[in-house]
């Protein structure tokens, strides 16, 4: 006589069977881990060796193709005027620098006034991206500040939409998008402008990148980054950690392949004419920034245009990262609401040979290995605790495979480190580097799960539609800015008033056919 399977009997088959993806599904992951730490290594190992090269000819040249800067600016009177400072130094021969202020309702408009000495000017503005009205354009009267150029726009409730009103401004042929909350290294431009002047003329480099690091606990004035310090906010040095393994080990290894994923919002030099053709950011999209470099892949594959995408494995630019748990979960729900919108956005390129390595490489990574992350982290998770609890696994066994992937992670994260330290060097600081080994122990155990709980959380907002707004992220400022929270009181708010009531008064012409504004 035959035995009979009990219902019991066929749900720990079932269970046996849905262990077998997910355990494979880490197994690939580690392995796709290493394999791109060994790539990160040539990459930077070519980047150090041919970084060699000075830049005093590049910056000197009179070839050197011009470059447009554009940050747009909501409500960041704590940050403004110490990140336009950090644009002005830039050592670049052709320079234009362009803030969109957004519509602020603080005192950001009136600090950029009072600091660069701006008047208004008459201008006209070609939309070739649909945006909300530019109201007025200032320009300094001080020669040092000529490069600056200061648009004040209505709120178009998202850095999107203020970014393409910069677009639309623009007139060098390349476009820097960064954020008011950054400071860039003094030859930052330079740096991202090399691989496109040593580029084969057939072919059209679409963007380029670098290493983002976290401003939070250095010490600044209004001029930039005075010491290089690491915050005391565990939070922060959780952060630190992630942008390094991002940067360092993700971005660096896809460079040598040409397929890097994403470029950060942070600091992405375009080539304006694609970007723009492609119909600029997108307001709806939260992810705006990873999305443009996408559509622009798919658009030189569309048009069989050789491209490439580097990206340079050194920091050039320093950012400031949420400080609270609150702000922090409040930034990563976004990201990844506007990840799962990008991933069906573009879901019909991926697998088709015509995409090339941007169809059969950067999409499927950025769905199995970032997209699906957090959710394949928690079925793992769940899944081996149930296992354990109704009996079918030995919790010595569940213990064995969370120490395995638990060492494997904090050594991945102290190679990170190590190579920070030792090739890049941002931060030249043994004590530094100790503390961030020791966060990188208790990281996978208390980091990794508020990830994971934010990226779920953005998902079921996409599924729910829940549309978050931008402008609530809460800024601290550079340095000595947290001493003392700046306000129109810190202005001659006699001379502001009448700049901007004059700025009312200069009328938009009706015909707009090219950019123009005069001093």
């Amino acid at each position: 006589m035959k035995d009979v399977l009990t219902i019991w009997d066929y749900l720990l088959l079932a269970l046996e069977y849905i262990e077998y993806p997910l355990l494979g599904y880490c197994i690939v992951t580690f392995i796709i881990s290493t394999i791109l730490t060994i790539l990160a290594y040539f990459s930077i190992k070519k980047y150090t060796f041919t970084a060699r090269a000075r830049f005093d000819n590049l910056v000197t040249t009179k070839l050197m193709t011009g470059v447009s800067i554009i940050t747009p600016a909501y409500n960041e009177q704590r940050s403004v005027v110490t990140h336009v400072r950090s644009l002005l130094a830039q050592n670049y021969p052709s320079l234009e620098i362009i803030v969109v202020n957004d519509g602020s309702t603080d005192a950001t408009l009136e600090m950029l006034i009072e600091e660069f000495e701006l008047v208004p000017v008459s201008y006209t503005y070609h939309q070739r991206i649909k945006t909300q009205p530019v109201t007025s354009v200032y320009k300094s009267t001080n020669p040092a500040f000529s490069a600056l150029v200061v648009a004040n726009k209505l709120n178009g409730n998202c850095k999107a939409d203020a970014t393409n009103a910069g677009l639309n401004l623009a007139v060098n042929a390349y476009v820097l998008c960064t954020d008011v909350d950054c400071i860039l290294e003094h030859d930052a431009v330079v740096k991202l402008m090399k691989p496109i002047m040593e580029q084969k003329n057939d072919v059209r480099v679409l963007a380029v990148g670098a290493n983002l690091r976290l401003v939070n606990g250095c010490e600044t004035d209004k001029y930039g980054i005075v010491k290089v310090n690491s915050s005391n906010n565990p939070l922060i040095r959780f952060q630190e950690i992630e942008y390094l393994k991002t940067y360092i080990i993700q971005k660096t290894a896809f460079s040598l392949m040409n397929a890097v994923p994403s470029i950060s919002g942070a600091l992405a030099l375009m080539d304006k004419e694609i970007a723009i053709q492609v119909g600029g950011y997108d307001p709806k999209n939260l992810r705006e920034d990873m999305e443009i470099l996408l559509r622009m892949i798919r658009w030189a594959h569309d048009f069989n245009i050789k491209y490439a995408v580097r990206y340079i494995p050194e920091t050039l630019c320093w950012t400031e990262a949420p400080q609270s748990l609150k702000v922090f979960v409040r930034q990563r729900t976004r990201w990844s609401r506007g990840f799962a919108q990008m991933m069906l956005l573009h879901k019909a390129e991926m697998f088709k040979f015509k995409y090339g390595r941007f169809g059969w490489l950067i999409l499927p990574y950025n769905f199995f290995f970032d997209f699906l992350a957090p959710i394949m982290y928690t079925l793992v998770t769940v899944f081996y605790l149930v296992m354990a609890a109704i009996g079918f696994v030995q919790w010595q066994h569940l213990g064995l495979l969370a120490l395995w992937i638990y060492v494997f992670s904090v050594l991945h994260t102290a190679i990170t480190l190590l190579w920070d330290q030792f090739t890049v060097r941002a931060k030249d600081q043994k004590a530094e580097l100790f503390t961030l080994l020791l966060v990188s122990l208790i990281e996978p155990i208390l980091y990794w799960p508020l990830v994971t709980f934010a990226s779920l959380r953005g998902y079921v907002h996409y599924l729910f539609n829940i549309e978050p707004r931008w402008g609530n992220m809460e800024r601290f400022g550079f340095g000595d800015t947290l001493k003392q929270k700046p306000s129109l009181g810190d202005v001659d708010s006699t001379k502001v008033a009448a700049i901007i009531s004059v700025a009312k008064q200069v009328k938009l012409p009706k015909k707009n056919k090219s950019i123009a504004q005069t001093a």
